[in-house]
This record gives structure tokens, sequence and C-alpha cells, in this order.
């Protein structure tokens, strides 16, 4: 059983605050019309919701891993 480190505990919030620090006040978020989200088909939906923050995480994750293997 792997060891639990505090890099592998770090929660959602954490990740975020790493990508975005001093938190995210929506001024750098592009304007985009107001779409009812609950009438988009699933695939549309993560595609406007979900995706966005997990290739930002997964940025942050790959720049992270790589400086560690210098």
């Amino acid at each position: 059983m792997m060891e639990q480190t505090s890099t592998d505990a770090d929660t959602v919030s954490d990740i975020l605050e790493k990508v975005a620090p001093g938190g995210n006040n929506g001024d750098n978020i592009p304007k985009r019309p107001k779409i009812d989200i609950s009438s988009l088909p699933t695939r549309q939906y993560l595609d406007q919701t979900v995706v966005p923050l997990l290739i930002e995480a997964l940025n942050a994750l790959n720049k992270e891993r790589l400086s560690f293997g210098n």
C-alpha cells in the first residue's frame, strides 16, 4: 500500500489555488453568453464546465511533476 504524501492529499481548491494564486475573481475569464446549462446535452455540459478545469489542473500537474524530475 502506498503512503499518502501531502502533495497527494491536496484538495481541488488547493490545486486551483496553485494554478490561479489569489483565487479567481472572474477577471481573467472570457465573457460568454449566458447559457442554461441544464438544457445542454451531457457532452456539451462537460465540455463547457468540467473539461477546461481538468485541462488547467493537468497542465499544472505536468509542470509540477517535470520540476521534480530535474
